[in-house]
């Protein structure tokens, strides 16, 4: 009987204690319901006191440029905002076109009400090459600002104090000539323009390739000063790597660029494709239209299949001891990068994980920072087996070990150097920082 009475009592404990609990659980829940509510109340509140007064223009500029070469069918026109407000010219602190010495247009695109500068290449051409040309160089800044975590400065800026900078200038027309180039002395990029075969005229300034090319000299120049005097051997030869490096890294910045390539290609960066050609229609111009297509390579070796259009391609099979000259060598090493690019993208694509453009994105910007972070912790002057190895140090400290597969990276990097034969002794002509 006194069992009974036991297990009696322990039962109307234990629904004691569940209504206990169930109270409890209420009362934490009107607690956590208040605290939210005045938690939602007060971020209303700052909404309120944070958001922009009627009137006030919003940070960036609109604008419509060509995202790749104008000859690139695949890539029209595309609206694109640029996280800058961006002043008359276009201008801002660091870039600013040049209309002195411009041979089309002397008037400055002004920003809309909005802070716009969206301008019909058909109505008003030569003011759409201001704002394509400096809308490009603006990306690529953007793009190595991102990569560095650094407000930009220009070689010429280095040590200055209270953060002064003295602008970029660009000239979009800058004369009738197959060329473009960029000169520290007056720091200048310059444009030229002419007219092919059929009279049609070529704009320079409106190849996002090779705006992006002559940026990335620049660029270079302010990372690596010391090499601006150097135009001859792999030193030269690696600022022209550098610069058709930033041409294909600019484009592999924008994600609709990544899943377009990826839609053309359905994912083998080998197959033809704009992404490995530098600047198509001046391409087309120097040869009298696209080469024929070639294939390259055996067995274990990639395959090289292109067009071949542009005035180079990375999508080559170029060795350092078979270089004729300072651009071959140069491709040579911009050959490397892309070689390491299409591998390690087609090792870690999974679809079932992430996008494939996504992956692609990524894996870009991995490699470019890869290849930043080891220019970095190279001598002066540094040849292409030295930032090669560096590049194999560099990438543990860019990949997470969780991210993607660094001993594969590690691999490929070391692979490629033998393959492209980096160590091989090599003195070419010197050049100037032109396109060829």
């Amino acid at each position: 009987m006194s069992l009974i009475n036991d297990l009696e009592n322990n039962v109307e404990l234990l629904a004691e204690l569940d209504h206990l609990v169930l109270k409890q659980q209420l009362l934490i829940s009107k607690a956590f319901q208040g605290g939210l509510d005045e938690r939602r109340a007060t971020a209303n509140a700052k909404r309120v006191e944070y958001r922009p007064r009627h009137g006030l223009l919003p940070t960036g500029c609109k604008v419509q440029i060509f995202k790749q070469d104008p000859s690139v069918k695949e890539v029209p026109l595309r609206l694109m905002c640029l996280p800058n407000n961006v002043e008359a010219g276009p201008s801002d602190r660091v870039l600013r076109v040049a209309l002195a010495h411009d041979q089309k247009v002397q008037t400055p695109v002004l920003p809309d009400q909005e802070g716009n500068m969206v301008v019909d290449p058909k109505a008003d051409p030569y003011s759409f090459d201001l704002v394509q040309a400096y809308s490009v160089v603006r990306c690529v800044v953007n793009m190595y600002e991102r990569d560095l975590q650094i407000d930009w400065s220009w070689q010429w800026d280095k040590g200055t104090e209270g953060g002064v900078r003295t602008p970029i200038s660009i000239n979009c027309h800058a004369g009738e000539r197959m060329n473009a180039s960029y000169i520290r002395s007056k720091k200048l990029l310059k444009f030229y323009f002419f007219k092919n075969n059929s009279g049609q005229e070529i704009n320079l300034c409106r190849s996002m390739d090779i705006v992006a090319h002559e940026t990335g000299h620049a660029v270079m120049d302010a990372l690596k000063p010391e090499m601006y005097s150097v135009k001859d051997g792999q030193a030269g030869a690696l600022h022209e790597a550098f610069a058709d490096l930033t041409a294909i890294f600019a484009t592999l910045s924008h994600l609709d660029l990544c899943d377009n390539i990826v839609a053309n290609t359905k994912g083998d960066l080998r197959s033809s494709t704009y992404l490995s050609g530098i600047g198509e229609e001046f391409g087309d111009a120097l040869s009298e239209g696209p080469m024929p297509a070639e294939e390259i390579g055996d067995g274990d070796e990639p395959t090289h299949s292109s067009t071949q259009r542009g005035v180079r391609n990375a999508n080559n099979s170029l060795k350092a001891s078979e270089a004729g000259d300072l651009y071959d060598l140069a491709g040579v090493f911009t050959g490397y990068i892309y070689d390491i690019l299409c591998d390690v993208f087609e090792h870690e694509r999974n679809p079932k994980m992430r996008d494939d453009a996504e992956t692609l994105f990524r894996v870009a910007r991995i490699l470019r920072r890869t290849l930043l972070l080891a220019l970095f912790n190279t001598t002066a002057k540094p040849d292409f087996l030295e930032v090669s190895k560096a590049m194999e140090h560099a990438v543990n400290v860019v990949v997470s070990d969780d991210e993607f597969d660094v001993e594969y990276w590690k691999e490929r990097i070391a692979k490629y150097r033998v393959e492209r034969e980096l160590g091989a002794s090599t003195e070419k002509e010197s050049v100037d920082f032109g396109l060829y």
